[in-house]
Formats: structure tokens, C-alpha cells, sequence
């Protein structure tokens, strides 16, 4: 039995817990210097966040886009 949601259910688009991670998690991913320079991302808006009780998680898809994002802006900055 599939747990995901079809396209049709009310769950549909929703974020599934393995695809969200700690910020601890995503300081190693970028390593980061802390998982407070990840919750500074998150407060600058540059990492979309998601708070589940009083932690605050962190989407692999958002992950990437910011290291695509960062890394075009990069090369506007060197060329």
C-alpha cells in the first residue's frame, strides 16, 4: 500500500517528513559554519522554512535552489 497522495487528494502537494530536513542537516549539506547560519538564510529569505512545533525544517527541493540561486549570482558577480 502507497502512502503517497494521489494528485486528486486533499495530501497532494504536501511535503512528506523524508523530504524535510534539520537544520543541523542542511549546516552539513552547505557546510555551514552552524545551524544558526541556516536559520539567518532562512530569516534573510533566502531558505524557505517550514516550522513543525518549535524546530524549525527545511525542504531538499529549497536546499538545492539555494545552491543553484547562490551559485548563478555568483557567476554574474566573477564575469
Amino acid at each position: 500500500m502507497s502512502i503517497e497522495p494521489t494528485p486528486d487528494s486533499p495530501a497532494a502537494g504536501w511535503i512528506l517528513p523524508e523530504q524535510l530536513l534539520t537544520a543541523d542537516e542542511v549546516a552539513r549539506i552547505l557546510r555551514a559554519t552552524s545551524a544558526r547560519a541556516v536559520h539567518r538564510m532562512r530569516t534573510a529569505g533566502k531558505l524557505p522554512g517550514v516550522r513543525v512545533g518549535r524546530s524549525w525544517h527545511y525542504h531538499q527541493q529549497d536546499v538545492t535552489n539555494y545552491v543553484t540561486t547562490e551559485r548563478k549570482q555568483n557567476e554574474q558577480h566573477t564575469n
